[in-house]
């Protein structure tokens, strides 16, 4: 599989390309809410996860990166893909490419929309109105960043024709200091700044590999799955059989979800 060279090149040519040697299986997803920007995305689609785990509903989950394993970028409801089935999809997608120029991101991206376009889901019926909402929360924000936020800067701040800044403040005298000494000693500045990072990384280990912490009150989750097509009446029908166990055997007072909400 031949890849892009290094050269940056933002052209969806290749990308686009690829989904229609697949099927363009994009365009047969449910609702798809895309998580943008600098910081924080990571723990939203955390969040997002979580509540509609929550809710009862299935939801699959893109990423980039990963952090220990390449599988750990898919999920499908909740679960992360097995290594048979994403290396099924991979080469699906290197078939389709035909040895066509095409990024590691691009490619990888074609072959997330695969599984998660097969895998059943009914989480468009909670997060519709969600995706249209961050899609105008981020519009109206890209617009304000491009409108707003320049002409405020142009009226408040002004520079004065004539004025010069003072650069003998204590605050300049430091920075100056400081830029003498790294250029000075610039092997040793680079020796701190690599044995920073390889602290950092050490310490990355003291980490939780969670994304919520622990809850002080006790409680579970239960999931029940039942063939599709399964008529209504015999779903709350073992519905309520699951309520009565946990009242009755597992002695729990608060069962959230009752027979009448299945």
């Amino acid at each position: 599989m031949g890849l892009h060279p290094k050269a940056i090149d933002l052209s969806l040519g290749r990308i686009e390309r690829l989904l229609a040697a697949l099927g363009n299986p994009e365009r047969h997803l449910p609702p798809v809410i895309h998580i943008a920007g600098t910081n924080g995305k990571g723990s939203l689609v955390a969040y997002l996860d979580a509540i509609l785990a929550a809710a009862g509903y299935r939801s699959h989950v893109y990423t980039s990166p990963h952090l220990v394993r390449f599988a750990e970028r898919i999920r499908l409801g909740g679960t992360m893909i097995d290594e048979a089935h994403l290396c099924d999809v991979l080469l699906e997608c290197e078939r389709a490419n035909e040895g066509a120029p095409i990024t590691f991101f691009e490619i990888t991206t074609a072959a997330a929309f695969l599984p998660i376009y097969l895998a059943e889901s009914a989480v468009g019926e909670y997060t519709g109105a969600l995706f249209t909402v961050v899609s105008i929360t981020l519009l109206v924000s890209w617009g304000l960043a491009i409108t707003v936020i320049p002409l405020l800067c142009t009226l408040f701040l002004k520079v004065k024709e004539g004025e010069e800044e003072d650069y003998d403040t204590p605050f300049y005298r430091l920075y100056r200091a400081t830029l003498r000494v790294v250029l000075r000693r610039r092997w040793i500045s680079l020796g701190v700044v690599i044995a920073a990072f390889v602290g950092s990384l050490q310490l990355w280990q003291l980490v939780p590999e969670i994304f919520f912490p622990s809850q002080e009150r006790a409680f579970f989750m239960a999931e029940l799955s039942l063939p599709p097509g399964t008529n209504i009446e015999a779903t709350r029908r073992m519905s309520r059989s699951v309520d009565t166990f946990l009242r009755e055997e597992l002695m729990v007072e608060d069962a959230a979800g009752e027979a009448e909400d299945a």
